[in-house]
């Protein structure tokens, strides 16, 4: 019979060989440097990307937040997999104002978008719900870059990307 006490895969360990993770409270732990499945890149420019390892088919999420004018881009890219699993969705978070004028405008999008198997970004912008002030913001999408308009003169714009693919990025 094999040893059901170790190490390996099949096997159940000590608490001995689980170093000071055997004595850590469920409600509390602390994981520093790990790893589950995806990476997490934090950078200057406000943008926040989870990868997922080359061979796997998980999701990945990016999120980038920007400022502008009167129209902010968002560059989207996602790997170009040979795969019929190439959905996601974006959500954005809008706010805008005229400087000196205490009216402003804010709203939440929500899309629907895939990928086909040729393309590095993604296609099929299909606007599933908006809430606040939604009728003053324009947004589009061509080639993977998402425009957002208004005609506010001082706009902030969050943009949060998820795709059924290896990765996913925002600039």
């Amino acid at each position: 019979m094999a040893n059901l006490i170790g190490t390996a895969p099949n096997q159940v360990p000590t608490n001995g060989s689980l170093g000071t993770m055997a004595f850590q409270d469920a409600d509390n732990a602390n994981l520093e440097n790990a790893t589950i499945g995806t990476s997490f890149t934090e950078s200057a420019d406000n943008r926040t990307v989870y990868t997922t390892p080359v061979g796997h088919t998980s999701p990945a999420r990016a999120e980038l937040m920007k400022i502008g004018s009167t129209s902010i881009d968002f560059t989207l890219t996602c790997d170009n997999q040979a795969s019929i699993w190439r959905h996601g969705y974006i959500r954005l978070t809008v706010a805008g104002g005229n400087s000196g004028d205490a009216t402003s405008d804010v709203c939440e999008f929500l899309f629907s978008v895939r990928a086909d198997m040729t393309n590095d970004y993604p296609i099929g912008l299909t606007q599933i719900s908006a809430t606040g002030e939604s009728a003053n913001w324009t947004v589009t999408m061509t080639n993977g870059v998402l425009n957002i308009a208004s005609a506010q003169n001082n706009a902030l714009a969050v943009c949060e990307f998820a795709m059924y693919t290896g990765n996913v990025s925002i600039s």
